[in-house]
């Protein structure tokens, strides 16, 4: 039951997400970027929950990117697989109670993202122009990403230390009762 909670909580929390990147955050862009909540979400809780949940919610994010805009369907969820997979082994050496820390994370996440993007969908094709790439679009996207991290991180911590919370509660107490006391 608990996991059944997180999974439900994780994959809500990526559509909020998702719903945001693409509607709301697509009219702030500048010079045509825009944050990549996606990174920020699988990042996050690939440091909570650990190198799996870390994988399968990069899956989650990357396939629902993929189905509404991606050139290649399974591309971008392996990518954000693999970098949900590595935020998750680097959360399970070390835990940093800040926001320096994981905003850096964001920020390496969203480097590697874009570095894997420009090998596999540039770079096999013969356009080699990496520098104009990093630039105009990797550097601006990852500074963009980093500041929506400063927001969206502590509100992805809160969430999870809730969930943590509600999972250790005592087990006398009744579950709506203990819920409703950490809401109201």
């Amino acid at each position: 039951m608990k996991n059944f909670v997180k999974i439900i909580i994780v994959a809500a929390t990526a559509l909020l997400c998702f719903i945001l990147q693409t509607s709301i955050l697509a009219h702030l862009s500048f010079a045509g970027i825009t944050p990549n909540l996606m990174i920020v979400v699988t990042a996050g809780y690939a440091f909570f929950l650990g190198d799996r949940a870390g994988m399968f919610t990069g899956l989650f994010c990357g396939l629902l990117c993929d189905i509404f805009f991606g050139p290649l369907i399974g591309f971008e969820g392996i990518v954000y697989a693999v970098v949900g997979y590595l935020c998750g082994k680097l959360g399970m050496l070390l835990y940093v109670e800040g926001v320096g820390f994981p905003i850096v994370l964001v920020s390496v996440s969203d480097i590697i993202y874009g570095l894997l993007n420009f090998f596999f969908l540039f770079m096999l094709q013969n356009r080699l122009f990496f520098g104009t790439f990093l630039l105009h679009v990797m550097i601006p996207e990852m500074v963009y990403t980093a500041l929506a991290a400063v927001i969206l991180f502590p509100v992805i911590r809160s969430i999870h230390e809730h969930v943590v919370v509600w999972e250790h509660r005592d087990r006398k107490k009744g579950r709506w009762r203990f819920f409703t006391k950490q809401l109201f």
